[in-house]
């Protein structure tokens, strides 16, 4: 039995570099597609829920990025405790705020991810000297 078929838009959105709202740009692009908009107003959505929550994951960021070494969310999570949507939410911020910077990624460690990639981070500033 052969496995079903994928439509060129499904293809290219299953490429770990696309888009996975539309395919049809790099990933890093960042994307106003219908996925996209859904993805960042439900960040906002649980941003907006769980301010402490976001407060505490922002400054473990900070703290790490301070140190100029590479580091991860699962890192943060250590130091921050905080589980569920709201950890990706604040790493976006930081991210579109100029405050940290990807170095790339690792599979994870963590028997949540199931060994899924996470992105690895370190301070702009760090990236810029």
């Amino acid at each position: 039995m052969n496995p079903p078929r994928l439509s060129l838009d499904d293809y290219l959105k299953s490429l770990p570099n696309r888009c996975p709202g539309c395919g049809y740009h790099p990933r890093t692009q960042g994307c106003a597609c219908a996925g996209e908009r859904l993805k960042f107003s439900g960040q906002a959505i649980t941003t907006a829920a769980h301010p402490d929550d976001r407060a505490k994951v922002e400054a473990a960021i900070r703290q790490l990025a301070a140190t100029g070494r590479p580091f991860s969310a699962n890192d943060a999570r250590s130091l921050h405790g905080v589980v569920g949507g709201v950890v990706g939410a604040t790493f976006t911020a930081m991210r579109k705020a100029g405050v940290i910077k990807s170095c790339g990624d690792d599979d994870s460690t963590g028997e949540s991810a199931h060994g899924h990639r996470i992105y690895r981070w370190v301070s702009a500033s760090a990236v810029a000297a």
